[in-house]
């Protein structure tokens, strides 16, 4: 692979990962906090425990939002440390770049 190749490979692959670490963890809570005040007060189809933490503006639960923020952040840290130990193994460990 040329240098050339493999740098627009890893750009590629770096807007990719900005691109979904946006999604998951920017627009899914919007998304997951319509979805639990719409099924809660407009269809009704399940209820919230009493010892449920809510969200003042809306009354959603506090734990849906918790699990889109943590899950996801985890998850792309976790991968991310994975690729640089492995670009580590591979290429060879260069002591100015940060391996997580």
């Amino acid at each position: 692979m040329t240098p050339t190749t493999r740098g627009v490979l890893l750009t590629y692959a770096w807007v990719f990962l900005v691109g979904n670490l946006v999604w998951e963890v920017v627009q899914l809570p919007f998304y997951t906090l319509f979805r639990e005040w719409f099924n809660v007060t407009v269809r009704g189809s399940w209820t919230y425990a009493p010892a449920m933490p809510r969200l003042p503006p809306l009354g959603t639960g506090l734990a849906p939002l918790l699990q889109w923020l943590a899950v996801p952040s985890v998850a792309f840290a976790l991968a991310r440390r994975k690729a640089l130990n492995a670009s580590c193994k591979r290429d060879g460990c260069r002591e100015d770049v940060p391996r997580g």
